[in-house]
């Protein structure tokens, strides 16, 4: 009688998944990282912990799984019990009939997640004071922390991103010929995956003011990007400094919220679907597309939820 799930075998069966997981491709390292600490709780804590398990199908029983999901709750559980499924399959432990069965089963025990609703900036007084001369960055407490370098940047960023739609990857591959100072105008990055999106976004005042002001006081560099920070073209690490910057305590006390890059496109969107009573969510979905989870998709809804509510109450 052969025990499948005594240490010395849950061990070898851990340093062939840890192959298994090496060999592939497509997967981070850190995903990888992710999905052999979770396998290897599995091990040790649920199925080490089982009576005899006589078969590798036995593996996936609903109740050792489920459990599994109780304890780890992070976004790689599910995948890697997935993962662990395809290494039997490949090593032949478990037939790729039998695989579509468990496959089925397993996929049913992951629980739902609660579905959490999403933050907007919608307070005039705060957006008002995070394009305003009192957003701090310079800080003393403790140990002096000094940003001074991203004082014109960091709104520029923001109002890309509320004003215009931006996200990081769009606001990093700006390039200076993407700017049509003439006319007002900034090119749609959207449009390069797909060619029904408008081809330019019209920048509003503020927007041009800050790009403007920007552009004067920044290092010209030969590579043609747009934002650059000293030398050099800005980085995701840059942008999301800038949103650290609103964190710290002297602006978090005013703003009240934590503030990103996708929070701040679908706040404006929002705002200017309620300015023009819904009239330009054609011009948004020219920008934006239609995929499923757009910030334009959050924002059309969140705007639907307020019209609804205004009826009842009226």
């Amino acid at each position: 009688m052969f025990i499948l799930n005594d240490q010395e075998n849950l061990h070898l069966i851990l340093s062939e998944f840890s192959n298994f997981l090496t060999e592939k491709s497509g997967v981070s390292f850190e995903v990888k990282k992710r999905y052999f600490a979770d396998i290897n709780y599995y091990f040790s804590n649920i199925l080490l912990r089982k009576d005899k398990v006589m078969n590798f199908s036995s593996f996936f029983e609903s109740d050792s799984i489920s459990n599994f999901y109780g304890d780890r709750t992070g976004d790689t559980a599910s995948a890697s019990v997935h993962q662990l499924l395809s290494y039997m399959v490949e090593s032949t432990r478990i037939d790729k009939e039998q695989a579509l069965i468990i496959r089925e089963n397993i996929s049913t025990l992951k629980p739902m997640r609660p579905q959490t609703s999403l933050d907007f900036l919608i307070e005039q007084e705060r957006i008002k004071f995070l394009f305003s001369e009192k957003v701090k960055f310079v800080f003393i407490k403790q140990r002096k922390m000094d940003y001074s370098n991203y004082k014109l940047l960091a709104p520029l960023v923001w109002s890309l991103a509320f004003d215009c739609g931006m996200e990081q990857k769009h606001a990093m591959n700006l390039l200076e010929s993407d700017f049509d100072r003439t006319n007002y105008r900034i090119r749609n990055l959207r449009r390069d995956k797909n060619e029904t999106l408008s081809e330019w976004i019209d920048l509003k005042a503020r927007t041009f003011d800050l790009l403007e002001k920007y552009l004067v006081s920044r290092d010209r560099i030969i590579t043609g990007n747009l934002l650059v920070i000293g030398s050099r073209p800005i980085s995701s690490e840059d942008i999301n400094t800038t949103y650290r910057i609103l964190q710290r305590k002297e602006n978090s006390n005013v703003l009240n919220q934590t503030i990103s890059s996708e929070l701040l496109v679908r706040s404006g969107i929002l705002k200017s679907l309620e300015e023009t009573n819904g009239q330009s969510l054609l011009m948004h979905t020219l920008i934006h597309g239609t995929e499923s989870n757009s910030q334009l998709v959050h924002a059309t809804k969140k705007y639907m939820e307020n019209r609804s509510e205004k009826s009842v109450l009226s």
